[in-house]
């Protein structure tokens, strides 16, 4: 009797140093139950994780507190079993629910306690695995979507084109990609900082997902750069469609930096009729598209032809010859005069050329955008404007009559604080007035609207250095750039000259162009004037406009431009 005493004794010990362990367990949710499922146990933290306090769980069954409706059966059986046969619980992860009927998950482990008597107890040990659930969401989110746009990933749409284009393929139904690149959104980026860049980021993204139906993905390729695919029968037609919500969302100016600025985007299309092809032979047809677009004046759409990856080809092989076009001395300068309306020479555009001993002559249109897009601008404008420089000079060391030089100079270089020390030294070294040359520069240019390019060209206009503005109306044309920059001229873009004697909407453009750079005190410079009626619209507008074009003179080498200004002397 004594020795049954002690033992019991013991057995009371015990449990209570097994509780005092488990009251010492803050974060770990531990329940006891009797043989019958009611709770004889409730700590602190299966208060906090289902819900309960104590006195509200104490008593009450297992299966009606935590246990979702389609388990309790099973979880009733299984703890029968152990009582009966002292087959264990085992260890596992559970969807266990709170007192909101919230799903709650842990890894709950068992313990049977006094199992060999009339009294068994079952203490449930559940550790909340909320936390590393949502960890392991936000992962498995990662993996699948693209974190800045909630968009699909490019490892995600690979996936999804390889399964839909293998059903698609056994069903000859057509598969079609669209690649969309945002225009110059590097550019932005650099001109106006990166949040402005991720602000019309997020907005092109809402209006592309305005574009696609049901029927279609849309997926983040790359940092600017989206993906429409859509596997479904009449798919050109679709593709048709697409393009135009494209261009419609498009049309609306986005708001960026305090402004509302126009944007547009280059986009490649390719259509593989019967699925036969690979996604991957898909996406790559499409980017190429998406590329000839971007070579070829941006703001466009284009299909894929074969003939592309051979204009691909030509790109690197442009790219790479670029590099050392100024090493082998494959760049030289043509003069283009511009004339006043009595036919005298009063200035002139100095124009780069590139002549590649295996490529041949490589066209400006081809060249400038790919050096714009590879950031060596500011390079070749510095090989410019030394060789521009050095010409003035010789000419004034002969004794020749000279007049004003515009030199192309780009907005890479503009931006550059160092770019005034640079020409000021180029010039001051040649003994050249600035009074000798004019800087022209593009919309595109002055879309970055920075303190530092403003400033640098109000220096360089005190001092006597004039500045046009090329191709006015036909980029990003807005009329606060015309009271924002110190500004001398307004080149009219030869599209306006060509169709404004027989388009009437383009002559209303082009007459308020002169209207507008009369009020504004800036001289007008028509180029493409090519034909006598061209001259007379031109006239007619103001007599004070200075003329370039075939009409007067093509762009010649050195050799015959002085030969034109000898005959002025003449």
């Amino acid at each position: 009797m004594e020795e049954t005493n002690t033992n019991r004794s013991l057995i009371q010990q015990n449990d209570l140093h097994f509780r005092e362990l488990l009251t010492a367990l803050p974060n770990v949710s531990v329940q006891g139950y009797d043989k019958h499922r009611r709770v004889i146990y409730w700590n602190k933290a299966s208060e906090r994780l289902y819900g309960y306090s104590e006195q509200e769980a104490m008593g009450r069954l297992l299966e009606d507190l935590i246990i979702p409706d389609f388990m309790k059966l099973d979880v009733i059986e299984a703890h029968k079993t152990w009582i009966r046969t002292g087959q264990p619980i085992p260890s596992e992860e559970l969807q266990l629910i709170d007192k909101n009927k919230n799903v709650v998950p842990v890894y709950s482990s068992h313990v049977m306690l006094h199992q060999d008597t009339d009294d068994p107890e079952m203490f449930c040990v559940d550790v909340d695995l909320s936390s590393q659930k949502k960890n392991e969401r936000q992962l498995a989110y990662l993996k699948q979507y693209d974190q800045h746009t909630g968009l699909l990933n490019k490892h995600s749409l690979f996936v999804l084109a390889n399964e839909l284009m293998s059903r698609a393929q056994v069903d000859a139904i057509s598969s079609a990609a669209i690649f969309v690149g945002i225009d110059d959104l590097t550019m932005i980026n650099n001109a106006f900082g990166y949040k402005a860049g991720d602000t019309l980021l997020r907005e092109m993204v809402e209006r592309l997902r305005h574009c696609v139906t049901d029927q279609g993905i849309l997926a983040r390729y790359s940092g600017d750069v989206f993906v429409f695919l859509v596997v479904i029968d009449n798919a050109p037609k679709y593709i048709a469609d697409v393009i135009d919500k494209i261009k419609d969302v498009c049309l609306t100016p986005f708001r960026f930096d305090g402004e509302r600025r126009q944007v547009t985007v280059s986009g490649g299309v390719c259509i593989d009729e019967f699925s036969q092809g690979s996604h991957i032979e898909l996406f790559k047809n499409a980017e190429v598209a998406m590329n000839q677009a971007k070579l070829t004046g941006k703001n466009q759409f284009v299909y894929f032809e074969s003939q592309f990856d051979e204009n691909m080809q030509r790109f690197h092989a442009l790219f790479s010859a670029l590099s050392t076009a100024e090493k082998n001395n494959e760049f030289h300068m043509v003069y283009q005069p511009q004339y006043n309306q009595q036919g005298q020479i009063v200035s002139a555009e100095a124009l780069l050329r590139w002549d590649h001993p295996k490529l041949g002559a490589i066209s400006p249109a081809e060249f400038i955008p790919l050096a714009e897009n590879k950031n060596k601008m500011k390079d070749i404008d510095l090989w410019v404007m030394r060789n521009v420089i050095q010409q003035i000079k010789h000419w004034r060391a002969q004794g020749m009559s000279t007049v004003r030089v515009f030199m192309n100079i780009s907005g890479q270089s503009l931006s550059d604080v160092n770019f005034v020390n640079l020409l000021s030294t180029q010039l001051s070294d040649a003994g050249v007035p600035y009074e000798n040359v004019g800087i022209e520069i593009t919309e595109y240019a002055l879309i970055s609207e920075n303190d530092a390019m403003i400033n640098q060209m109000k220096w360089l206009q005190r001092r006597g250095i004039e500045i046009a503005l090329d191709d006015f109306g036909t980029g990003y044309s807005s009329l606060s750039y015309l009271t924002k920059f110190p500004l001398d001229y307004i080149k009219i873009d030869k599209y306006f000259i060509a169709h404004a004697p027989i388009k009437e909407q383009d002559a209303a453009i082009t007459k308020a162009i002169f209207a507008l750079s009369e009020s504004l005190g800036m001289q007008v410079i028509c180029e493409g004037v090519e034909t006598q009626t061209h001259l007379e619209f031109v006239r007619d507008q103001n007599r004070q406009s200075l003329i370039q074009g075939y009409l007067f003179s093509r762009p010649v080498s050195v050799h015959d431009f002085e030969a034109l200004l000898a005959r002025e002397v003449a």
